[in-house]
Order: C-alpha cells, then sequence, then structure tokens
C-alpha cells in the first residue's frame, strides 16, 4: 500500500471532488458515514441508549464529528460539545451544523444536546465511563495545540475515557512531530484514519496516543491513488507474494546457494548460533560458519547441518577466509570490535564484490571508522536499530527526520538499510521506504536481530536480490515472531522461537496452513 503524505490526501479529496464528481460536503458525509458505521458494527461496545459525547472542532474535522453524531442519533444519545479554539470556521462545519441543529423531529430519535465551549469553565467533567469521540482536529494542524484546545484535550486524557479519534488523535501530526505538545495530544482508545494511516502512526513514539487504528475507506479517486507519486509503502501480503519463489519439485542442496557466516566471539557464541539457525531455516542448501576457535563445539553440536570453519584465534574474528565460493556472506553476530577483528571486517569490505548482510558489531566498528562507509559494496543490507543508526549517521531531532535520513543514506550510498524496530523501515537505493505492519513486542528479545541477519543472509544465497531479500526477510521474521506469540506469549517468547517458526511461516506464504 502507499503512504502519503497529508498533503497528497488533500489533493486527492480535491481530485475525487472534482472528477468523481463528488460535493466536499457530501465527501465529508460519506467519511462521516464510515466512521458511524464502524462504531455501530465493528466496536466492542454498544452504544445503543448510551451518551455518546462529541468534541468537535470547527473545521472539517470537527464537521465530521458533527455528521457522525446525526448517524448515531438513531442508537444513541448525542452531547456534542463545539471547541471554539479559534473564531474561524469552515464552510463545511457550518454545513453541518445547521443540518445537526435542524433535523426533523423523529420519534425514533435519541436526545440530542449542543453546547459550545467558549472559555475554561465551559470544559465539562468526564468520566471514566464516558465514551468521547475526539473530533477537534484532523491532519490539517500547523503548529502545536494551546489554548482552549489544550484545556479540553487534558480534561479527556485525564478522565481516561474511551476515546474513538476520527482521523488524527487531536494535537498529533501527520508527519513531523517536534512541534507537538504531548500533553495536549489525545491519548486514543483507539483510531479511526481515513482511506490510509498517516506517516506519523509508524514511529514508536506515537503508539501512546493512537491506540488501535483502524483504516476506513472513504471512496478518494483510484485514478489519482494509482498515479500518486510515494515513496512509503507498507509490507503487505501482495508485495511478498509477488517476491517469494516457491521451491520447485526438482534440485540439490547446490540449487539452494552456499551462504557465509562470520560470527561470535568468547562470550558471544550464541548469537553465532541463533544466526545459523535463522539462515538454516530460510531454506538454504549450504551454511559454513566462520567462527573462532571457542566456537566450534558449540556450532557442531547446536546446529549439526552446518559447517563450521575455526579461525586460528581462540576468542575472536581474526582471519579473512577465501570468500568466492559463497553467494552470500553474513557478518557482525556477537564479534566483538578487537583490532583483529576491524582488520579481517575492513579486508572482507575491500574484497568482496557481492552484497553483504553487515549486523550488530559490524554495525559498531562502521560506526568508529565511517570511512568505512564507502568499501561497502553496493545494495550491501545493513540492519542497525535506532541506536546503532545514530552512532553511523548521527542524531537527529525526531523520527520523522531519522527517517528522511534513512532514506537519504540508502540512496547516498546505495545500500538496503533495515532500520529495526516496533514498525521496521526498509530503505531502499531507489529512494524508496518499506514499512513493516506485522510482528510484536515478545519480538524485543536478545537474539531476534541475530535470526533476521541469517535469514537475509540465506535468502540471498538463494538468489533473491537485496532489495527483496529484506521485504522477504522482514516480513517471514515477523511472521514467524507473531505465529510464534500465538502458542506461547509475548513474554514467554525467545528468539530462537522465531527459528522454530519459519516453518509455519513459510506455510503461511504456500497457503498451507
Amino acid at each position: 500500500m502507499k503512504i502519503l503524505y497529508s498533503s497528497q490526501i488533500k489533493e486527492a479529496d480535491q481530485y475525487t471532488i472534482k472528477n468523481e464528481p463528488i460535493s466536499s460536503f457530501s465527501l465529508m458525509e460519506r467519511a462521516a458515514a464510515q466512521a458511524a458505521d464502524w462504531i455501530i458494527y465493528q466496536a466492542d461496545i454498544s452504544i445503543y441508549d448510551q451518551k455518546l459525547t462529541f468534541f468537535c472542532g470547527t473545521g472539517n474535522n470537527g464537521g465530521d464529528g458533527l455528521l457522525m453524531a446525526l448517524h448515531l442519533s438513531y442508537l444513541a444519545h448525542i452531547q456534542v460539545y463545539i471547541v471554539n479554539n479559534t473564531n474561524k470556521r469552515t464552510e463545511n462545519f457550518e454545513l453541518a451544523l445547521e443540518k445537526l441543529k435542524n433535523i426533523p423531529a423523529d420519534a425514533n430519535r435519541k436526545s440530542i444536546n449542543i453546547r459550545e465551549i467558549n472559555k475554561e469553565q465551559d470544559v465539562p467533567t468526564i468520566s471514566a465511563e464516558d465514551i468521547c469521540i475526539d473530533a477537534i482536529f484532523g491532519t490539517g494542524i500547523s503548529k502545536s495545540i494551546t489554548g482552549l484546545a489544550a484545556k479540553v484535550i487534558e480534561a479527556i486524557n485525564i478522565s481516561q475515557a474511551q476515546v474513538i479519534a476520527i482521523d488524527m488523535p487531536s494535537g498529533l501530526f501527520a508527519e513531523r512531530n517536534d512541534l507537538a505538545i504531548q500533553q495536549h495530544i489525545i491519548r486514543a482508545t483507539c483510531t479511526l484514519t481515513f482511506e490510509q494511516p498517516k506517516i506519523s502512526f509508524f514511529f514508536e513514539e506515537n503508539q501512546q496516543f493512537l491506540g488501535k487504528v483502524y483504516v476506513l475507506p472513504i471512496g478518494l479517486h483510484p485514478d489519482f491513488l494509482g498515479k500518486a507519486e510515494a515513496h512509503f509503502f507498507t509490507i503487505d501480503r501482495k508485495t511478498i507474494d509477488n517476491i517469494y519463489k516457491k521451491r520447485q519439485k526438482i534440485g540439490h542442496k547446490g540449487t539452494f546457494g552456499h551462504a557465509l557466516l562470520m560470527v561470535g566471539s568468547y562470550g558471544k557464541i550464541g548469537a553465532a548460533v541463533l544466526a545459523a539457525q535463522g539462515c538454516m531455516r530460510s531454506g538454504v542448501g549450504l551454511l559454513t560458519v566462520h567462527t573462532p576457535r571457542c566456537g566450534y563445539d558449540i556450532l557442531q553440536t547446536s546446529i549439526p547441518e552446518a559447517l563450521v570453519q575455526a579461525d586460528e584465534s581462540q576468542t575472536k574474528l581474526t582471519q579473512l577466509q577465501e570468500t568466492a565460493d559463497y553467494k552470500a556472506i553474513g557478518i557482525g553476530c556477537g564479534i566483538g570490535t578487537d583490532e583483529m577483528t576491524k582488520k579481517a571486517f575492513l579486508q572482507l569490505l575491500g574484497k568482496s564484490e557481492k552484497p553483504l548482510v553487515i549486523d550488530a558489531d559490524a554495525l559498531n566498528i562502521l560506526a568508529q571508522h565511517k570511512s568505512y562507509l564507502f568499501s561497502i559494496p553496493k545494495n550491501s543490507i545493513l540492519t542497525p536499530h535506532p541506536k546503532e543508526f545514530e552512532r553511523m549517521f548521527g542524531e537527529t531531532k525526531n523520527p520523522f527526520d531519522r527517517t528522511i535520513l534513512l532514506q537519504h543514506i540508502a540512496r547516498k550510498f546505495k545500500l538496503c538499510v533495515i532500520l529495526k524496530g516496533t514498525h521496521t523501515i526498509v530503505a531502499l537505493p531507489d529512494n524508496t521506504c518499506w514499512i513493516n505492519t506485522i510482528g510484536n513486542s515478545g519480538m524485543a528479545t536478545a537474539g531476534s536481530g541475530d535470526v533476521l541477519t541469517g535469514l537475509l543472509t540465506g535468502l540471498l544465497a538463494q538468489g533473491y536480490e537485496p532489495a527483496k531479500a529484506c521485504l522477504l526477510g522482514v516480513y517471514l521474521h515477523s511472521l514467524a515472531g507473531d505465529l510464534a506469540a500465538e502458542e506461547l506469549s509475548k513474554e514467554a517468547m525467545l528468539a530462537g522461537d522465531i527459528t522454530k517458526y519459519l516453518g509455519k511461516a513459510f506455510l503461511k506464504l504456500n497457503n498451507e496452513e
């Protein structure tokens, strides 16, 4: 799915109005009806004969709220508060308010009460039992929330009432949030957003405001959405189905590639084991693990399917072996940053003509020697978490700026960079960013990244192009994590469990489970 900027969504509105054609107000009615129907048919709450409390700003988001109130008034008692944070009112808001005020008498309709909040003393007392609809601000805000609206938002948050945010939690920006004041952002129980999620929804720092997000289609014109230029996409099943190559009936271990992992050091052989298991579970034909001598017996015992090549050193990686016979090479998991290890890594960068998978301590070495970045083979895969990324490429003011920097780095150095997190982002050399939407917090455990490194290396060895290996690897890794959490719980999940459920993840891709 394309993820467009909020400015592009506004353009899509205007294109739809012109080319469907449909009036702006009718499009608002369509959006309000979709949100109201979701509350009626899909919400985990019964609203029949209950009170719904709407907080409406005086822009188009407020108009959405007013039309929703009208739609729901046959089922629930409606209390509307109009938050007059400004003297300006949009034309569509005025039309919606007039329509709500002048509805014909109907014995089947519940009560509708409309009040205006003009000063702080007008802010109502809200209880934890209330059901609130937040329609104060949408995507159109351009500055932090202050004044009367801020007081209303604070009152809603303090109440701990259930809150359904319409399109956006009020006070949250659709992209960059460095201007936002956190205590002046609605903390929603759920967010009903229109047509597609906003970019800021994927940043870990904003999860506290969103609750569960539901995307409601409102019929924006498909021609615009199809032609709109986008740099952000979600990794969805359709994308993966176009990448994944089902295993052919005829083949041998040489058919599916020979991978090399350079991993482990004294006290960190577990990282080597997890990476090796992730690689072997990828479908790779052969795997050689180059590791210090202290890891030889451990690896031969824990993963007998892999070939083990012992370094001259007992405790660390110091050598670069011949690499020509390998289809893919992964390095970094648990290797440490010893001077001899750094030299071996630099030799690999200078010698390898194939893309590498670079993780963990190899990234830390790059952070210490940034000139090495220019020696990385094109289309190599880097897999930093946010702190590793920051050490290599510098701090940013907010997650949106970090994502733009991520995009720039991938384009500048012709690399595939996987920024790991709640919603992992894959930045590719073609200037696109792909956002992962599956996975769970149980995967935030030691060794999970090592499994991913092994999996990516195995996919590369099987002939997947680096960009496609990234998307498929991230998706499979997260899908396996979700399957593991379903049976084991998020709390009890170990990184090794992700490898154990990779088989079930592949079965799902093959539609066999």
